[in-house]
């Protein structure tokens, strides 16, 4: 008896050592974890908070075993409570973009689990998105203002891939076709030329991806393009090449020149008029 007693307080004299040298190991990762990290359990309680936490909440380890609901927050968030205590319910996870400090964090409350599968409690952490979140803002106001200026240019802009496909599609082009950008984004440019041309154009681009030579690249040249309801009006466009990173792209600039072709016609009238009118005044 002696000796099974000896041999289960040895036991669990090593237990309590490897418990020990667990906490140790879990304190120091805490400890360097540079992302605020809140655990609460099942009844909000909070059991345990990393010392970056103090980055956006006055929450120190003296909190522990305080509901979280009682504690004040720099976050405009009355409802946090409602929602920690449905991913505890209900096992899933809830972001949130919250504002602290000036600063913009992504809160992410993610359930946590004990070794049976039960739901223990919740996870909150948040990490800082601020230089993502004015990288982010500063491409839209730069897209906004990039595309406010093609739209407002005299002609259409459309740009296509390397296999036809329509990348974008300008406010101008949309007037001149009848289509939307919605409704182009994705399809070949093909459906915007008439048939006999149609035809022939994913021969030029293969070709042009094969030599690497082009008659059109660069140069104005009068075709005729086809709108939504399949009418054909005359065009004026030129095309040009660039790269974003290393996907090709080509970009056309689409101009309607109808009412230039309509003057012409007119001037050519009137000229034919004249000379008529000269040779009546000869004889």
């Amino acid at each position: 008896d002696i000796t099974k007693r000896k041999h289960a307080e040895d036991e669990i004299r090593l237990k309590s050592q490897e418990l020990e040298i667990l906490a140790a190991v879990l304190q120091n990762i805490q400890d360097s974890v540079d992302i605020p990290i809140i655990v609460v359990d099942d009844q909000l309680r909070i059991t345990r908070v990393v010392p970056a936490v103090a980055q956006l909440f006055p929450l120190t380890p003296i909190h522990i075993g305080n509901s979280i609901s009682t504690l004040p927050w720099p976050v405009d968030f009355p409802d946090l409570s409602q929602k920690i205590t449905s991913v505890i319910t209900t096992g899933q996870p809830y972001k949130k973009t919250v504002f602290v400090k000036n600063s913009v964090y992504q809160m992410q409350v993610v359930p946590y689990r004990i070794k049976n599968g039960n739901i223990a409690g919740a996870v909150l952490l948040f990490a800082n998105m601020t230089d993502l979140y004015a990288a982010k803002m500063h491409f839209e106001q730069s897209e906004y203002q990039l595309r406010s200026l093609i739209d407002n240019i005299a002609d259409g802009v459309i740009t296509i891939n390397e296999k036809g496909s329509i990348l974008s599609f300008s406010k101008k082009a949309e007037e001149m076709f009848g289509y939307t950008a919605v409704e182009m984004i994705g399809n070949n440019i093909k459906i915007l030329m008439p048939e006999n041309q149609a035809a022939q154009h994913d021969g030029h681009l293969r070709a042009y991806r094969e030599t690497g030579k082009s008659k059109m690249l660069g140069r104005r040249r009068e075709e005729e393009g086809r709108r939504k309801d399949g009418t054909l009006f005359p065009i004026e466009f030129r095309v040009n090449e660039m790269f974003l990173g290393e996907k090709r792209v080509f970009t056309a600039l689409v101009r309607n020149i109808t009412e230039q072709k309509q003057a012409e016609k007119e001037r050519k009238s009137l000229e034919v008029q004249l000379r008529h009118g000269q040779k009546l005044e000869a004889i």
